[in-house]
This record gives C-alpha cells, sequence and structure tokens, in this order.
C-alpha cells in the first residue's frame, strides 16, 4: 500500500520533531489530509498500524473525526483502544466524539 508508506514516513518525520517544533502542523496537516478520503481507508491502515504508530496518529484523531463525521470511526477507535491498551488515546477519543456534537 502505497498509502502506508507515505504515512509512516510522515509519522516517523513527525517522532524525530522537538515537541515544540512548528513542523509538527505540517505533519498533522499531512496525515489529516491522507485520512479524510474515507472511513474504510482510515479503518483499513489503522488495522495495519503498530501501537507507537497509533500513539502518535491519536494527536489527528479529532481532525480525522471533524471530516469523518462518523460514529462507527468513534466505535473503530474504541476497538483500537482496546487492541492497544497499553497507550492512553482515551482522551483523543473523546475530543474526536466532540467534534460530532
Amino acid at each position: 500500500m502505497k498509502e502506508l508508506d507515505m504515512i509512516k514516513k510522515i509519522i516517523e518525520k513527525r517522532t524525530s520533531l522537538h515537541p515544540d517544533d512548528p513542523r509538527i502542523v505540517e505533519c498533522w496537516g499531512e496525515l489529516t489530509e491522507i485520512f479524510s478520503r474515507n472511513e474504510q481507508f482510515v479503518m483499513d491502515v489503522l488495522e495495519q498500524c503498530s501501537e507507537e504508530e497509533i500513539f502518535w496518529l491519536s494527536e489527528i484523531f479529532e481532525d480525522i473525526s471533524l471530516y469523518l463525521q462518523s460514529s462507527s470511526f468513534i466505535r473503530f477507535l474504541r476497538s483500537i483502544q482496546k487492541k492497544y491498551p497499553n497507550i492512553d488515546i482515551e482522551l483523543d477519543i473523546q475530543y474526536a466524539e466532540k467534534v460530532l456534537e
């Protein structure tokens, strides 16, 4: 999957940046644009991501949710949370839920 390789490269770039680096926003924008295509694409990609990749991608769950406007996406995030209980993405999921209201 070409997109998955691109996503992984953006995640790698994001992880190398200092927390205060303004280029983080660029990474978020690139990822959000890729993930805003359609819900099934997002779920397929997230299913293939590692726990660490999910952790970094959780930064944009709210943005993805804003575009998708889907309660099934939120349910899917909950299943990812159960799949990877060692990472705390609860707050990110709550923010993603709030944009549906």
